[in-house]
């Protein structure tokens, strides 16, 4: 690198500095008024300008030889995208990176890959938690769950172990950080899997049974008779949203049901011919009252024109359900329903139909096999709370032996 240099001139009785550098073979030079009347100290003050320039030169030219962060972890969704990732994932990976991008450009730019510290992301995970979400009110700040933060920081980890792995850097700096615990009262802390008992799901199916169907029902009525045969169904088999959705005739023969495709949602609706884990792929046998529906569904299909051999299976008309509705569609039911819990999900049908089965006695291996669960741990879980409720019922029982 070329020398760095500061010269003094005079002009009209003042000093000046002038600083005269090299950047990228090029001469340039800039020049700063002193308020100085004295040459050897103005001198002095020029050759302290000329050495902070000569450091930010060296610090620029240092820095050339790191991989700046954001850049950095654009061209990574990009391979990733290009090379491993499932369109779906590639564009969730893309929504959760918005956050990364977005904060570190405003509170660390310029930083680069190898300069990143566990603080850089713990203080990052806080402002997630705190105020990360985006549209909300006017002067409103509001939080990001959990979940989301976590889904956000499994990003970061994956981007920052490639880089170790590319010997860009030595060690993770996100491997060890993760999202603040909520705080929590431990007795007040309801943090149950919700899922309804036997009677509440009969008594759920009873309301969607009576409901309007598509004849009777104007604009605005929710169309919750589209909701019988699917919570009917989840009921029976704990699907996910993603596999019931998914559902064409074809996999449907006499007996079976085959699990071998899903619809998600990401940025956009996603139809995918596979599914979320090797467990999930299975084969279920059709039960009598699954028969009946399934029959039933069939029938309206070829009665309206819209049932074809490889059509999907649940429909909206002459459309495809799409997740959103779907979910959006449940939760008013189950507000609508004054024998359910008005907090439940969707997905609680999946611990619902888990709670039923070990009501009836199966091993937590079984249902795992049945609902499509790769973590058995998960099962064991909704088979401890569902114990739970068991001896609060056989404690009814011992009050009915001794009063």
């Amino acid at each position: 690198m070329r020398e760095t240099k500061g010269y003094v001139s005079e002009k009209n009785g003042k000093y000046y500095a002038q600083v005269t550098y090299y950047e990228n073979d090029e001469r340039k030079k800039f020049t700063v008024a002193l308020n100085e009347t004295n040459r050897k100290k103005a001198q002095r003050m020029a050759d302290d300008l000329a050495r902070e320039k000569d450091a930010e030169l060296k610090e620029l030219e240092k820095r050339k030889k790191y991989h700046l962060f954001v850049k950095t972890l654009k061209t990574w969704l990009k391979y990733k995208r290009n090379n491993h990732l499932a369109e779906n994932t590639a564009d969730a990976y893309d929504s959760r990176a918005k956050y990364i991008t977005d904060w570190f450009l405003l509170n660390r730019p310029g930083i680069c890959v190898e300069e990143v510290t566990p603080k850089d992301i713990s203080d990052f995970f806080f402002y997630l938690q705190e105020e990360g979400r985006y549209h909300v009110g006017k002067n409103g700040k509001e939080g990001l769950s959990k979940r989301t933060v976590s889904d956000i920081g499994a990003v970061l980890r994956a981007f920052f172990k490639d880089a170790v792995s590319q010997n860009c850097i030595k060690t993770n700096p996100a491997a060890e950080v993760t999202p603040q615990k909520e705080k929590k009262n431990n007795v007040e802390n309801d943090d149950r899997i919700r899922y309804m008992e036997k009677d509440e799901a009969k008594a759920f199916l009873t309301f969607l049974r009576n409901q309007p169907g598509e004849k009777k029902c104007s604009y605005l009525t929710p169309r919750f008779y589209l909701l019988y045969p699917i919570v009917s169904m989840c009921l029976c088999y704990g699907f996910r949203r993603s596999e019931l959705l998914g559902l064409r005739w074809d996999v449907i023969s006499e007996n079976e049901i085959e699990i071998r495709r899903t619809v998600v949602r990401t940025t956009k609706v996603y139809h995918k011919d596979d599914v979320k884990t090797k467990a999930s792929h299975r084969v279920v046998e059709i039960t009598e009252a699954v028969r009946k529906v399934l029959d039933e569904v069939k029938r309206d299909q070829k009665k309206n024109g819209r049932y074809k051999e490889d059509g999907y299976v649940f429909l909206n008309g002459d459309k495809e359900l799409e997740p959103d509705y779907l979910s959006k569609l449940f939760k008013k039911a189950v507000i609508a329903c004054p024998d359910v819990s008005n907090d439940l999900t969707f997905h609680n049908l999946r611990y619902t139909c888990a709670s039923l089965l070990f009501e009836k006695g199966w091993m937590i291996d079984e249902v795992a096999a049945w609902i499509g669960h790769s973590d058995i741990e998960v099962t064991r879980k909704i088979y401890t709370q569902v114990t739970r409720g068991w001896k609060k019922k056989k404690a009814g029982e011992i009050d009915d032996l001794f009063s």
